[in-house]
């Protein structure tokens, strides 16, 4: 169970099953203790379906993250027509819950431009925004009719602006390099790293699981 957090400011935890036809994996007999990689629930799964042939793949432990939101965001001039108008930001703000309303007056009283993501579910057939500003995004998702997008909140000095997320902001987001080329319309880039994995987060887990991958990718 590997977070994308680890190498980008992205929520993202997503199981891994790994394959090999060889005898590169090592055979389990006696299960080891959890870790941070194997939490109980995967361990239980491995434990109560032995005849899967199980293996284990010897991993360190994550990396740490250097970037924040802040460093992947491509849009940062207040008069970008990108930015939605303030009656749009406003209704934004009404659809969040006490909680996360709060947090976006904290971001508007910032002493320093503050940077968050806004993630737009439904609940019981109602539209709530939920508010993170901690510096991560929450998951990339494919949108689907209007639920399940995820915008961008900037605030600082009694502002408070909202916008789309850029298709490239969710291309670094999966750890895509800006030379990676996005020709084709907005929606279906969207749509597309919203279903995507991690770039770095599977070149990691590859080249750890496989000494001789990892020669190739070096």
């Amino acid at each position: 169970m590997l977070d994308a957090v680890h190498f980008v400011p992205q929520s993202r935890p997503r199981l891994f099953v790994i394959a090999s036809r060889g005898s590169s994996l090592r055979a389990v007999r006696a299960l080891e203790p959890a870790s941070r990689l194997r939490p109980p629930a995967v361990e239980r799964f491995m434990r109560t379906n032995r005849d899967l042939g199980w293996g284990r793949v010897d991993l360190p432990p994550p990396p740490t993250r250097r970037l924040t939101l802040a460093d992947i965001v491509e849009v940062e001039s207040g008069d970008s027509p990108l930015w939605w108008s303030a009656e749009r930001t406003g209704h934004l703000v009404q659809t969040m819950r006490p909680l996360d309303r709060a947090r976006a007056e904290s971001l508007r009283r910032a002493t320093s431009p503050t940077v968050g993501t806004v993630y737009r579910r439904t609940r019981y057939g109602k539209a709530v925004a939920e508010l993170r500003v901690d510096g991560v995004a929450g998951c990339l998702r494919t949108a689907r009719g209007g639920s399940s997008k995820q915008f961008v909140v900037a605030g600082g000095n009694g502002t408070l602006r909202a916008r789309n997320m850029t298709p490239r902001e969710c291309a670094r987001l999966q750890g895509a390099p800006d030379s990676f080329r996005l020709d084709v319309p907005v929606n279906q880039a969207l749509f597309g790293f919203g279903d995507a994995v991690c770039v770095p987060a599977v070149s990691w887990l590859v080249s750890h699981a496989f000494p001789a991958a990892r020669r190739q990718m070096a």
